[in-house]
């Protein structure tokens, strides 16, 4: 599956409408300053300043708030609000959704972090679930393939040039896991119970089962970044429709 080019641009000026019908994906600059980290911090609630707080590394804790501080600025755009304003509600995996203020049709997210980006994804009325990873050497590839892929999948990989095999794995690695944060299950299914099944050479679908329940979701490969893969993933009933690609690294959304 080969990531599809995404035109990024700088975000429009004042509120915008969560899309029904398409998906908006914002990039985030994590890198921070004194300054920055310090209103970062104003506007985010204490139970995110204590969950980030806990991180012990100073920069993937900064990183973290800046990515959290972004997601509210850039939700506030959608719903009239301020962004200290926002308050978040949680899943049984941890899945965040937005608690208040109310909207109608339901506004939906995701954001992902992976060393020095964040990725968000918003659109209204039906789930949605994004993944970004940092491209780099694994020290233990085929491992980590075994704990990603299928079987059937894994004796796919095999087959690829050694060269192909890196890019393959991480492609597959980020569309499991935005399949899965779409579905709110996180960790609750491990990524190699999860096939992935082409559809076209930019889209898989992929069914999570889980409590008695199964769904079909359909994930696309993303380019964001460079050195970084990127997923993103809503169900497969409905058309993806169109994405807006927005990069607010150098914007006040940041």
């Amino acid at each position: 599956m080969q990531p599809l080019t995404l035109n990024w641009t700088q975000p429009p000026v004042g509120p915008l409408a969560a899309p029904a019908a398409g998906v908006d994906l914002w990039l985030v600059d994590a890198g921070v300053d004194e300054a920055a980290e310090s209103q970062a911090r104003a506007i985010l609630s204490p139970d995110e300043l204590a969950r980030y707080d806990r991180v012990r590394v100073i920069e993937k804790r900064q990183q973290a708030i800046a990515v959290r501080a972004a997601l509210r600025r850039i939700l506030a755009r959608y719903v009239a609000a301020e962004p200290h304003e926002l308050v978040f509600a949680y899943g049984p995996q941890e899945k965040p959704s937005l608690a208040a203020p109310a909207t109608s049709p339901r506004l939906q997210f995701n954001v992902s972090h992976a060393g020095a980006w964040g990725l968000a994804a918003i659109t209204a009325g039906r789930p949605v679930g994004v993944d970004i990873e940092l491209t780099r050497p694994l020290q233990n590839q085929a491992s980590f393939a075994r704990t990603i892929l299928s079987p059937r999948e894994l004796q796919q990989h095999e087959s690829f040039a050694a060269g192909d095999h890196l890019a393959a794995l991480l492609a597959a690695w980020t569309c499991k896991e935005a399949v899965l944060k779409a579905a709110g299950l996180g960790m609750a299914v491990a990524p190699a119970a999860l096939e992935l099944t082409p559809v076209d050479d930019k889209r898989c679908e992929a069914e999570t089962c889980y409590d008695g329940e199964s769904r079909r979701w359909q994930v696309v490969a993303l380019q964001a970044a460079a050195d970084y893969a990127a997923a993103v993933a809503v169900p497969a009933h409905q058309p993806l429709g169109e994405l807006r690609a927005f990069d607010c690294s150098q914007s006040a959304d940041r």
